[in-house]
C-alpha cells in the first residue's frame, strides 16, 4: 500500500490510500484510492477444488470432496483463459486425473487453474 496526498491549490489536502490489486477473473490490474479515515469493502473469495469427471457442450462435470457433482460451470472462453481451456480438454481426452480450481467472488465463479496427475 502507498499513502498519497491529494488536492489542488486552495483546497484542503487529505491523506489517501492507494490500493493496487489483480482481478481474480480477468487478471487485469485494478487501482483505486480511498480516504485514510474511510472503510473499504473487500470481497469474500472462496476457492474450491473439484475432480474433473467429464466435459459436454463446453460445460465441465465436476465432483467435490463430498462426492457431490455439478455440471453448471462453463469452461473459460478462449478470450478469458484459452490456455487453461486447452489444458482441461487435453487432460480429459488423455484420461488423466485432474483437479479444477474454481474461485468464487461477488456472485461469479470461474475455473482458474488445473492440477494434473493426482
Amino acid at each position: 500500500m502507498q499513502n498519497q496526498k491529494t488536492g489542488t491549490r486552495n483546497t484542503k489536502r487529505t491523506k489517501r490510500t492507494l490500493v493496487i490489486g489483480s482481478n481474480i477473473f480477468t487478471n487485469k490490474e485494478e487501482i483505486q484510492d480511498f480516504p485514510m479515515s474511510g472503510t473499504v469493502q473487500v470481497p469474500l473469495i472462496k476457492r474450491t477444488d473439484y475432480l474433473l469427471i467429464g466435459i459436454e457442450d463446453n460445460f465441465a462435470s465436476l465432483m467435490d470432496g463430498k462426492g457431490d457433482t455439478r455440471e453448471d460451470l462453463r469452461l473459460p472462453s478462449w478470450e478469458e483463459k484459452g490456455d487453461l481451456t486447452e489444458k482441461i480438454i487435453n487432460t480429459f481426452e488423455a484420461n488423466q486425473n485432474a483437479m479444477i480450481i474454481v474461485m468464487e467472488a461477488c456472485g461469479q465463479e470461474m475455473m482458474v487453474d488445473l492440477k494434473e496427475d493426482l
